[in-house]
């Protein structure tokens, strides 16, 4: 398949043609055609990442298993993600979770992974806002964005992969 810029190099030679009879059916048509091909391939590609669509509950997400259609109004294609989520509904187990559509699967859909995470919470003190260690310019830029993140909170049990990415998170640290 042609590049998108070999494309527009064939479109300006053809554009700049003058002389008559210079320019073939094959040659016009063969720009249209391989055009036609280069939009169809980036409407196939061009969206496979990304949310298509996000359910309320897991089973609304099943009971549109048969020929879902994406919030774009188009119709997921195989592997394409969409989320359950409900934010008036936190405790429900499948919120947060992303599927890859499985067109023709006997389940409809196939678990990725969750958006879930647990931030570690960490006290700032009065005590290391006095001592420089917090200042009121980390507190303003963002670099620190709650004052009452819990002391203790960071212990080696929650040190994960990707969890906590500071090993050694003390109240004295921040």
């Amino acid at each position: 398949m042609k590049t998108i810029y070999e494309l527009q190099q064939e479109a300006i030679r053809l554009r700049q043609a003058r002389e008559v009879d210079s320019i073939s059916p094959e040659e016009t048509f063969g720009l249209h055609a391989d055009t036609l091909a280069y939009l169809a391939d980036m409407e196939q590609n061009a969206e496979g990442l990304g949310i298509h669509k996000v359910y309320k509950s897991f089973a609304a997400m099943n009971a549109d298993s048969s020929a879902p259609v994406g919030t774009n109004g188009k119709p997921l294609r195989f592997g394409q993600l969409v989320a359950v989520y409900d934010k008036d509904n936190l405790s429900q187990a499948e919120n947060g979770n992303i599927y890859a559509f499985q067109k023709g699967a006997e389940a409809g859909w196939l678990l990725i992974g969750n958006l879930k995470s647990e931030l570690a919470k960490i006290t700032i003190t009065e005590a290391q806002i006095a001592d420089g260690a917090i200042t009121a310019a980390k507190l303003a830029d963002g670099s620190v964005k709650n004052r009452h993140l819990a002391s203790n909170c960071v212990t080696s049990d929650k040190l994960q992969p990707g969890a906590v990415k500071h090993d050694h998170l003390t109240k004295d640290c921040i």
